[in-house]
């Protein structure tokens, strides 16, 4: 199986436009394989999408949905 590691920017970008290169990359590595990562980019990820200039773009149900 194959293994895929996105740093925070992509993520963030994945969960922002899920049609954009990063969600579409996100996604189909999803289907493909086995994404890699560590508490600290889940815990970078959690700090972006926390701050309030993205409150209008994510709401908190899609940030706890998404799959990491």
């Amino acid at each position: 199986m194959t293994r895929y590691v996105f740093d925070t920017n992509v993520l963030v970008s994945a969960i922002l436009f899920q049609a954009s290169r990063p969600g579409l990359a996100f996604d189909r590595a999803l289907d493909c394989g086995t994404i890699l990562t560590s508490a600290g980019c889940i815990g970078e990820l959690n700090d972006v999408l926390s701050r309030a200039k993205f409150s209008r773009y994510v709401d908190p149900g899609q940030r706890a949905a998404f799959p990491l």
